[in-house]
């Protein structure tokens, strides 16, 4: 209960001095008042459960569970819809490194499974205002690429699933000076074919891939405070 207490303090105090300088300014709108420019990494979690349960029946020693591992740069700032709608904007491009697993008697088939994304935000509030901590919430998309690819004994084939997904972010966002540090959360919605479209190789039908799931982003970099 103290820590509870202690934390409510803390954001209550925060909130407050994010306020106070947020209505200094003679416009008032729910935006952050920052611009950065960041690396990032974090964790990409596709739903790969039928690819999963696939995987397990050919005896796999382990699967896809704990998603991709990525890291790019994302840029975030002020952007104008049009004369007086203005929102707090991100974008950001991330590589999703390979992740591998086996099948069969000493490791005779695996897949190894990496990508790209690339997320457009343009329609985001900052609900706790302020030049120095800002929470950006918002809608935006995610789009990107998957690629599998299934070597047997050596010979390979190689899948590829596109995808577009709507989703729901939420980033914490603080600025010191010139540095800039913060997270993002996100989950989408995979509004495209869960299929694996072939481009090389021997075929071998895929299980199906859907990239519903949830994304978690650090990010550290450059940031500006400016005041309206």
């Amino acid at each position: 209960m103290k820590f509870l207490f202690v934390a409510f303090l803390f954001c209550f105090s925060t909130f407050s001095f994010a306020q106070k300088n947020k209505n200094e300014g003679k416009n008032f709108h729910w935006l952050s008042q920052q611009k950065l420019i960041c690396a990032s990494g974090g964790q990409f979690q596709p739903d790969m459960k039928k690819f999963n349960d696939g995987m397990k029946l050919e005896g796999a020693k382990v699967v896809f569970y704990e998603g991709l591992r990525g890291y790019g740069i994302t840029m975030m700032g002020q952007t104008a819809v049009n004369r007086t709608a203005q929102f707090d904007a991100s974008t950001a491009f991330t590589l999703l490194l390979p992740a591998k697993v086996s099948i069969g008697t000493n490791d005779s088939i695996t897949y190894e499974m990496k990508g790209w994304r690339f997320m457009t935000a343009v329609l985001g509030k900052d609900i706790i205002p302020g030049s120095i901590v800002a929470l950006v919430v918002g809608p935006g998309i995610d789009w990107g690429s998957l690629k599998m690819k299934r070597a047997v004994s050596g010979n390979g084939a190689l899948y590829k699933n596109l995808y577009i997904a709507p989703l729901g972010r939420a980033e914490i966002r603080f600025v010191f000076g010139f540095v800039a540090l913060g997270a993002r959360g996100i989950y989408r919605y995979d509004i495209t074919k869960e299929t694996w479209k072939q481009k090389l190789g021997p075929d071998h039908t895929l299980p199906g891939t859907k990239n519903t799931g949830t994304s978690i982003e650090f990010f550290i970099g450059w940031g500006n405070r400016h005041f309206e």
